[in-house]
Order: structure tokens, then sequence, then C-alpha cells
């Protein structure tokens, strides 16, 4: 009975905060939209070459396209997953009642990647699904096999752990003597389809504009920076502050480093008597720590996939050996994550995350379907395009869309930030003003704000082309979460 009450409070909260409050950012429809404009499975890999991204989660949500265009799919998908992860926590793991809360409570389970839908959840998911067959894992070979190839697919952090997951699963076996047989080498070969997968759909076009080159060379500050985002993935206390997402309450980079060693070395030390959760946190660690420094910092939904690798290295050593030590530290750190989980929920609940959903209601419920739209900025006008189920025009990169292509052609430090007055020309390029007409508005930053930005009911003046335009503020969306995605909503027309 406790069980089923911590399974249904966990939905409940999940299914209140997701699909009746959460506002999806752009990340989260980003995936949604491009799903929507592709057709099928061959035009979902064109689409997503450009995303930096393994297929797996488009591919879950492709499906759902066929169905409906409304982005509140995403979340009810990702409040599955959230299900399923909850209901092997609870029914099929080896923690006691209070880890179990304490777990699906924390910042990353109940907040970060239920709350918010990305490709995290999923991951979480199948990595759950297989430390819950690992105790049989012997009979289980041929499913864990099959799930390491999907846990390749799910995102790039996941690929430290999957890879960190199959190599105990190697050493188990040849500990076993069950190495080397014909079907386990097999099974284990057929994994290597997972990486190679991922590195082919993955791998950079030459004229993207999202990779950034690799740094090899060795810089101590860098090094420690890096080390910090240890002790933020597993300590991931915000700052308490309106804009809180992605925030940490310690700004002191030198503590940070400290904190992170001594995080991971009382790791080292608390596992140290099981081998296997020894040897998956060291390499699961290290691959993160590597790609963070070689490719990719990364940013705090990142960086708690520290969290989730402490988890499967918890859950696994729970079938060997008690270990009280281990067992105190594995507590501490999921109960240090319900404070921040709890403000995160609370202040979503009380501010809108975005106001891209309040933009697409206003626009729906106030003009009729064949108003013009534009947007200013590609990326900040995706998911307002996506709660209108449609493309907008994007003033900076000239497409007609409602996902960002990352290509330099559209993506460039020369379109990342334009001035007022070009943009207002290309809203008269590609907008029939003398028709009803919105421009989705966004500074980028509070000075060019507080500049230019019109108030609400009152208008401007622009000259363009030796003629005169009044553009007119007809409502502001202000108090978001994250903080660029407030909008002004603008209408331009021509003057006598």
């Amino acid at each position: 009975m406790r069980n089923f009450i911590v399974l249904s409070s966990y939905m409940l909260f999940v299914t209140i905060g997701l699909l009746l409050r959460h506002e999806m950012w752009r990340d989260e429809l980003q995936a949604w939209t491009i799903v929507t404009h592709s057709h099928t499975i061959s035009s979902i890999f064109t689409n997503i070459q450009y995303e930096g991204h393994p297929i797996l989660w488009f591919l879950i949500l492709w499906p759902a396209s066929f169905l409906t265009h409304n982005p509140i799919a995403i979340q009810i998908i990702n409040l599955g997953l959230a299900s399923i992860t909850a209901y092997l926590v609870v029914y099929r793991s080896p923690f006691s009642l209070v880890e179990k809360i304490c777990i699906l409570g924390s910042y990353f389970i109940f907040y970060e990647y239920a709350i918010i839908s990305r490709n995290y959840m999923i991951g979480v998911t199948i990595m759950v699904v297989i430390a819950s067959l690992w105790k049989n894992y012997k009979p289980n070979l041929p499913v864990i096999c099959i799930l390491l190839i999907m846990l390749f697919q799910t995102n790039a952090f996941m690929l430290a752990i999957a890879s960190a997951i199959y190599g105990i699963l190697i050493l188990q076996l040849y500990e076993e003597k069950l190495l080397f047989t014909s079907k386990t080498l097999g099974f284990l070969a057929l994994v290597l389809l997972g990486p190679i997968l991922f590195l082919i759909i993955t791998y950079p076009p030459p004229d993207n504009s999202y990779s950034a080159g690799w740094v090899l060379n060795l810089d101590w500050n860098f090094m420690k920076i890096i080390m910090g985002n240890v002790y933020k993935g597993l300590v991931p206390i915000p700052s308490f502050q309106h804009d809180f997402w992605s925030s940490n309450i310690s700004q002191n980079q030198q503590l940070n480093a400290y904190l992170g060693a001594l995080l991971f070395l009382t790791l080292m030390y608390a596992y140290r008597k099981h081998v296997y959760s020894l040897i998956f946190l060291t390499i699961s660690f290290s691959i993160l720590y590597i790609f963070m420094y070689t490719k990719f910092f990364g940013a705090l939904r990142h960086h708690g996939h520290f969290t989730i690798a402490l988890l499967f290295a918890g859950w696994i050593s729970r079938y060997s050996m008690r270990n009280k030590f281990a067992e105190i530290v594995f507590l501490g750190i999921f109960i240090i994550q319900l404070f921040p989980a709890s403000f995160a929920y609370l202040s979503d609940l009380r501010n809108p995350f975005s106001n891209a959903k309040y933009v697409a209601k206003y626009i729906d419920k106030n003009y009729a379907e064949d108003v013009q739209i534009a947007g200013a900025y590609n990326y900040l006008s995706v998911p307002v395009a996506g709660y209108l189920e449609k493309d907008i025009h994007f003033l900076n990169d000239g497409r007609f869309s409602s996902y960002v292509v990352w290509r330099t052609k559209y993506w460039n430090y020369n379109l990342f930030r334009l001035d007022e007055d070009t943009l207002m020309h290309k809203y008269v390029q590609k907008i029939n003003v003398g028709k009803p007409n919105l421009l989705v508005m966004n500074y980028r930053n509070g000075e060019d704000y507080a500049k230019n930005a019109i108030k609400e009911g009152e208008s401007k003046v622009f000259r363009i082309k030796d003629e005169n335009y009044k553009v007119s503020c007809i409502k502001t969306f202000q108090g978001a979460i994250v903080m660029d995605e407030d909008y002004l909503l603008y209408s331009m027309s021509k003057m006598d």
C-alpha cells in the first residue's frame, strides 16, 4: 500500500506540473515541430541532420504527430516515460521506501527530466529498465543488449552511461566465465551498433553552426571548471530567484571544483567494495568529464547525468553486500535534491516557464486563422510557432518554418542580433502590411529592450524605403522563468 501511495503521489504531482501548468520552451518544441514536418522516417533523418541529437526521441514522437499537431502530445509521452521510471523504482528496485521517495523527489527525476519534456527521461527510463534486469542479467542478456543499443540513441550524455554499463557487463561476463561463447559475443557485438549509429546520425555536416571544435590542449583552470560540473550535477541547488533555472547558488568556480572533486572521491571510497559499481562510476564520470572538457561544457540538465549514473551504481550495488557508508552517501545526495526540486516545481507552478504558450493563445483568441505572423528571431519564435501549430516567417534567417535549422546559412553571428530598423525592413519584405499582421518581437538583452521596446498600447514610426510605417505594440508578455522567452506582440500598418 505504501508503494502505491508513493507511485500515485509522484504521478499526480508530475501530471499537475507537466500537463496543467508547465509551458514548454523552445528546445522542447523544436523536436516536436521537426517531427510534424517529417512525413516519412527518411525525412526524420533529413530534418535532424543539423540537430546533433540521435534518433530515438524523434522516432518516439513521430507516430503521435500523425494523430495530432497539438504539442501537448510531447508532454503526454514524457509523462508515460516518467511513470514507467517511477513504477520500476517503486516496485522493481532494491531501495528502501525512504530512498524511493527521495529518488522520485530528486531534482532531475522529479523536475528537470519529468516536467521538462526533452530527450532525457527516455534515457533514464531505459537505464532503469536495464537496472531492474541486472540481478538476473544472464537470462536477460539479449534484452539488455537491445536496450543498450537504444540507450546509445537517446543523447550524447547518456552515451557515457551506456558505455559504462557495456563495460561492466563485459567484465561481469568475463569474471563468471561466460564471455567467450558465440552467443554472448554475438549479442555484445550487436550492441556496437548503438555507438556506430550514434556517430553516423550525429556527425555534423560541414556547414553546421552548432558543433564547436575539440579542445585538446590541457588547461588547468578549465579542468577545474569542469570538475565543478560534477558538484552541480549532484548538488543542483539553484539561486533562489525568479530566473532560477540552470543556475547554482555557488558562483565560486574554485569552490565548485573542490566540492566536485570531494564528491567524486567520496563516491569512489563509498563504493570501493562494490567492484562493478566502482568501475561503472569511474567509466561514466570519466567519459562525461572528458566530453564536457573536450567538446561541450553543457548546462545543468546535462550535468544531471552524474546523478543518473549514481542512481544506476547505487541500484546494482544493492544486489551484492550491503555497505552502510555507501547507502548514507547515496541517500544524502538524493535528500539534498529534494529542496531544489520542490523550489523548481513551485516556481514553475507560480510563474510561466515560457510565455510562448500565452502568445499563441492570445493570437488564436483574437485573430483569424489567416493572420500573417512573423517572428524576429528563429530560435525564440519556435515555441510560439509550435503552440500555434503552424509555420511563421523567421525574419532573421528568411525561412517560413516552425523549427530552426542549425546551419551557418540560417544561424550565424550576423543573424544572432539585428538592429530594430533591419528587422522592420525585413518585416515589410515578408509581410503585406495592408492586411492583418503580427510580429512576435524579442529584444536580445535588457539594454536593447529598455532602449527600443514599444510599450503596450503605444506606437512608433519607422521610415522604410522612403515611406512611413506605424508599428503598434498590441500586447506584452513578461515574467517568464526563461527570460529570453518574454515577448512583445507588434502590428504594422502603412501611413498615408
